[in-house]
């Protein structure tokens, strides 16, 4: 990781998201995504992450936290 990617991530999150509870939540939503863990890491999501556009695959594993809802704003 590049500590200059990671400060400008963060930063970009807490401008994105300046409820502090919802970016709070937000970092554990993307812990989850980027751990695979929760739906994120069902076999399904993992295998169609290479076939489905990114809407589609977002909408059918994104689940209903705040992570997905911002994935969908952002794309």
């Amino acid at each position: 990781m590049d500590l200059e990617v990671d400060t400008g991530y963060m930063e970009a999150l807490d401008n994105l998201v300046p409820n502090r509870k919802e970016c709070a939540n937000l970092h554990f939503e993307l812990g989850r995504y980027f751990s695979c863990t929760s739906l994120f890491g069902s076999l399904h999501a993992m295998e169609d992450r290479d076939k489905f556009d990114v809407l589609t695959w977002w909408e059918a594993y994104g689940g209903m936290g705040i992570l997905p809802k911002l994935a969908k704003k952002v794309l």
